[in-house]
């Protein structure tokens, strides 16, 4: 009975040298060699493919045509999935590399086996070769004994029979080490091989990385400049006051207004309400004459080297203006200062000196005092940049008290006389809109 060999497969064909070839994959089954017939399956031809016993069986049957299988390869994607092919490469050679590693072993093995029987032969043909000295001496010895002269012979050709088969068994380890260590070379050239490639495919992962993180990290500067720039526009906006309300005037009349309210109690309402920071000496309170100074550290309000507000900042000026909202007849000015460090040249930050910085923080905080309930004509805002220091900018400590936001809160009856007009000193809003449009600009 002939045993028939099915084999259904996956046929690849492709041409070298004008000779067309496939290649099939299959697994053995008895059963009656059927003809082949294409089954349509994910844009390739699944075929059974007859075993060569089968045309044995049959001469007269002719081989089946093979039907070709075109595929089709998708053009460069992203950078992304590429990054992602190159990730599945890299687990690919890992892979490849511990199974060449694992040959290498076996090959270092065997090769350590193969020394040690070649030294173990070596051992026993000298011992062989000790005997058939021995065997010979005796033979010398015996020479007149003919009676176990034929014995003797006997016992020295079989050692020496003994001896020729130990070397060529040596010779044959020997040879065994030799190609061995061909092997061993030939697995360590691959391995250097593929991990050469290792480290290119690695270091082409490393740049796509790099590169897909400076994009990131300039979109996310771009950004925040867009939404610092605008946030400072849009307070800008919000502060500056309407055509036809620039001027406004105040009388001081006994029918109008009551008298100028006493600064202690304005002190008072702050001490109060800041406790805790003047406590701890972030915020200092201080009078003198009719002017109340409120100085608030710039590390307490803003973030570092910016006019960005903290949320401490924002809840601290927020309790202020709600204590300086219960007193009306005052006029506030809120003056941006800082050291004499320069601003050092950075994209990510939009002033270009210490003025632009302090102008910029003085309108942020003037913003919040209007947000919790102050009006706009009652506040004046200003930038001095390191023009008024409080003390030395040659050390850290020092500089640190010169970076400051001061709230000044002098009553109106201070800087006009009885049935005198006080015009609040306000920015042109020309002014304040091209300072942003600048900021914006760079």
């Amino acid at each position: 009975m002939i045993t028939r060999f099915v084999a259904v497969a996956f046929l690849f064909t492709f041409t070298v040298n004008g000779q067309e070839s496939s290649l099939a994959a299959g697994f053995r089954t008895s059963a009656v060699a059927q003809q082949a017939q294409p089954i349509r399956f994910s844009g390739s031809h699944l075929y059974r493919v007859h075993s060569d016993n089968s045309a044995d069986a049959h001469p007269s049957s002719e081989a089946a045509p093979t039907t070709s299988t075109s595929l089709t390869v998708d053009g460069p994607q992203s950078h992304l999935l590429e990054a992602e092919r190159e990730r599945e490469r890299l687990a690919q050679l890992q892979e490849q590399l511990a199974a060449k590693e694992q040959e290498l072993a076996d090959l270092r093995d065997k090769t350590t086996a193969a020394a040690s029987q070649v030294t173990i032969e070596k051992t026993r043909a000298d011992t062989l070769e000790a005997q058939l000295t021995q065997r010979e001496q005796e033979l010398s010895g015996i020479c007149a004994q003919r009676d176990t002269h034929q014995e003797m012979s006997q016992d020295l050709n079989r050692t020496k029979s003994s001896l020729e088969q130990a070397k060529q068994y040596m010779i044959d380890a020997e040879r065994e080490v030799i190609v061995a260590n061909e092997q061993l070379g030939d697995a360590m050239q691959r391995l250097a091989e593929k991990e050469h490639e290792l480290q290119a495919t690695k270091s082409n992962l490393d740049k796509m990385t790099h590169t897909l993180a400076d994009l990131d990290r300039e979109l996310i500067e771009r950004n925040t400049q867009i939404t610092q720039a605008k946030q400072l526009l849009a307070s800008l906006g919000r502060s500056l006051p309407k055509d036809g309300d620039q001027a406004v005037s105040y009388k001081n009349t006994e029918a109008g207004q009551a008298g100028p309210v006493n600064l202690g109690k304005v002190s008072e309402s702050l001490a109060s309400a800041l406790r805790d920071e003047l406590t701890r000496g972030s915020v200092a309170l201080r009078q003198r004459g009719n002017q109340l100074t409120l100085a608030l550290a710039s590390g307490e309000v803003f973030a570092q080297g910016d006019a960005t507000m903290t949320a401490t900042g924002t809840s601290l000026l927020e309790r202020i203006g709600a204590a300086l909202q219960q007193f009306r007849n005052q006029r506030i000015e809120v003056a941006g200062h800082t050291d004499s460090l320069p601003i050092r040249s950075d994209n990510r930050r939009p002033f270009r000196d210490n003025l632009e910085l302090s102008q910029a923080r003085a309108q942020h905080a003037s913003q919040t005092l209007i947000d919790s309930g102050l009006g706009t004509d009652r506040i004046k805002t200003v930038g001095y940049a390191a023009t008024k220091p409080i003390a030395s900018n040659k050390t850290a400590e020092g500089r640190s008290k010169n970076r400051r936001v001061e709230i000044i809160v002098t009553p109106w009856s201070a800087s006009a006389g009885k049935g005198k007009k006080v015009e609040p000193v306000v920015s042109k809003p020309g002014q304040q809109k091209k300072a942003v449009q600048k900021i914006i600009n760079r």
